[in-house]
């Protein structure tokens, strides 16, 4: 019985409200599932746990003042970074799910903007995450998007980025090499790349950690 409402709920993409205080935010729980591949609750579930035990693993244990998470949604990992952050900041594009991630999560400083236009100073975050992000931004602002990172990114910082590697493997996916990511990463440097871990049997991208090399003044 329990199965067969599980299912009822996700299928026939419900309705559902969160309240926080007096706001009111309705949403799609298809959509906050996941979408696609993840859009039952047995499998997201699954996904949620590799998804934050290998950030967990990846970071081993580093802490970080300020971070920025680029592209939340609906903050599905948003408070798994605050575990490892003073201060975490967030973007995200959609209105919609920046609407829900803003009345969860009301510690974590939410922003309704584009990679590509990041609202922040010089060389303010000492951790960025982007976790199945870039690969979703059209080429025409791909570079601009990471050049924002990197203007962002202080002089030590910590890049955590995992993406699609391979090539584009459709028309909303577009897949850049760990060496691309390597190259546009100016003053940072690859310490390690593992394929990212998903309930699925098939390739999902790679997990890549960089750790800043510039000097302060923004020079290699």
């Amino acid at each position: 019985m329990v199965r067969r409402i599980i299912n009822w709920i996700v299928k026939s993409k419900k309705k559902t409200k969160e309240t926080s205080g007096s706001s009111i935010v309705e949403f799609d729980i298809a959509t906050v599932a996941g979408g696609g591949a993840s859009t039952n609750l047995p499998q997201f579930a699954s996904r949620l746990y590799y998804e934050t035990k290998q950030i967990r693993d990846t970071l081993n244990g580093r802490k970080f003042e300020k971070s920025l998470e680029i592209g939340a949604g609906y903050a599905r990992l948003s408070p798994l970074i605050t575990e490892f952050s003073d201060e975490h900041h967030a973007i995200e594009p959609s209105a919609e799910l920046y609407a829900i991630s803003k009345n969860l999560y009301s510690n974590i400083k939410f922003i309704n903007t584009t990679a590509d236009s990041l609202p922040y100073a010089d060389n303010s975050f000492d951790f960025i995450l982007t976790w199945t992000v870039l690969q979703h931004i059209p080429t025409e602002l791909f570079e601009k998007s990471i050049q924002e990172i990197n203007r962002v990114a202080k002089a030590n910082a910590t890049l955590l980025i995992c993406e699609y590697t391979k090539e584009t493997p459709s028309k909303s996916t577009f897949g850049h090499s760990i060496e691309e990511y390597n190259n546009l990463f100016v003053g940072f440097e690859l310490l390690k790349a593992d394929e990212r871990i998903t309930e699925l049997d098939y390739f999902t991208g790679h997990v890549m950690l960089f750790e800043g090399i510039k000097q302060e003044n923004g020079n290699n």
